[in-house]
């Protein structure tokens, strides 16, 4: 059994050199009582989308009444979506749908890219909720598909 290593130390092992942080909010299958397995199995599309904050806290005091809601990733603005969301964690995204949970070091084989670039790019997508950290310390996208949902309308 290995040990993760001190904080501000590194191993040779990928994994360890790279810890993967906990989501900064406790996911919502946690609080449903459900676990991340069950979850992974039953997820369908997430929709990526652009609304403000009052819209999504509206979403959430739905949920609360106990209104069934869609799986849905919201940012601001149209350009933090698009900010956040370069083409290279786009096809992060697309390679973990629907795959489960695997390490930094097997995503990064996997999109053939460098570990360390594809550790920055998990980091910015578990800081935004886009990725999920399991308990054994692998990363993991909880659904099959990705639905973008963006209007633009003309500027005042």
């Amino acid at each position: 059994m290995t040990t993760r290593p001190e904080k501000g130390t590194t191993s040779t092992l990928m994994d360890e050199k790279f810890p993967i942080p906990s989501p900064p909010l406790t996911p919502f299958w946690e609080i449903s009582g459900l676990t991340l397995d069950d979850v992974s199995e039953e997820m369908g599309t997430v929709t990526f989308g652009v609304s403000p904050i009052e819209e999504t806290n509206e979403r959430v005091k739905a949920a609360l009444r106990g209104e069934t809601q869609r799986p849905r990733i919201n940012f601001p603005t149209v350009e933090r979506l698009f900010t956040v969301m370069t083409p290279e964690r786009w096809k992060l995204v697309r390679k973990m749908a629907g795959a489960g949970a695997m390490s930094v070091s097997e995503l990064a084989r996997r999109i053939e890219r460098d570990p360390e670039d594809a550790y920055a790019d998990v980091r910015a997508l578990l800081k935004c909720g886009v990725l999920y950290s399991t308990r054994d310390g692998r990363v993991i996208f909880p659904y099959k598909a990705v639905h973008i949902d963006v209007m633009l309308e003309a500027a005042a």
